[in-house]
């Protein structure tokens, strides 16, 4: 380091400056490395943790539609065996006009449910439905997300119209490329089973 003295006088004192010198070569390549990130290196950095984040995220996406998709057959597992043991104790299933909730309200009036299952989605529109075809005979339906889900494969695919003499409830459309009431389309299916 080079001293040299200031030719301005500041209030009456000399002020004494320390000179650098301009570094050159590799001295100068290593002396910018250390002064941080150029724009574009963090450019780079933020395109890669945003890609990154993506890729998590439509996985996370994937993993909840999985997951209240085995919610919905879980819960339409659950209202079977209510209804057969309501079945048991009534000798006919439960007889309701409108949709599940209404039709199935004396599974939760009987005790075999604090409250009836909804589908998580329920916020959004979707419903669990239910047909009773007669006194022995009824018909559950769920949509699920994923139409290549594998319980798809061994479930019934008819429609159903419960508009007959003594059939209450909702309409069921089976349908592996469709919600349960018939709109929607893939990559929607409707579980639909029976107690037959």
């Amino acid at each position: 380091m080079i001293q040299k003295f200031s030719s301005l006088k500041t209030g009456g004192f000399t002020s004494l400056e320390t000179a650098r010198p301009k570094p050159s070569g590799r001295a100068y390549a290593r002396a910018r490395s250390l002064t941080g990130f150029t724009l574009i290196e963090l450019l780079v950095v933020i395109a890669i943790i945003g890609v990154l984040s993506s890729v998590v995220l439509a996985s996370l996406g994937t993993a909840r539609r999985k997951s209240r998709d085995a919610r919905r057959l879980a819960d339409i597992k659950q209202v079977q065996v209510a209804l057969d043991l309501y079945f048991d104790a009534n000798a006919v299933y439960p007889v309701g006009t409108g949709g599940y909730v209404t039709a199935l309200a004396s599974l939760v009036t009987a005790g075999y449910f604090p409250a009836l299952p909804q589908d998580p989605l329920v916020t959004s529109g979707r419903q669990y439905r239910y047909c009773r075809i007669s006194a022995t005979r009824y018909y559950l339906g769920a949509s699920l997300e994923d139409n290549a889900n594998t319980a798809l494969q061994s479930e019934l695919d008819s429609n159903i119209a419960c508009t007959g003499a003594g059939q209450t409830g909702e309409a069921i459309n089976g349908g592996d490329a469709v919600l349960c009431d018939g709109t929607g389309a893939a990559p929607n299916g409707c579980f639909m089973v029976s107690n037959e």
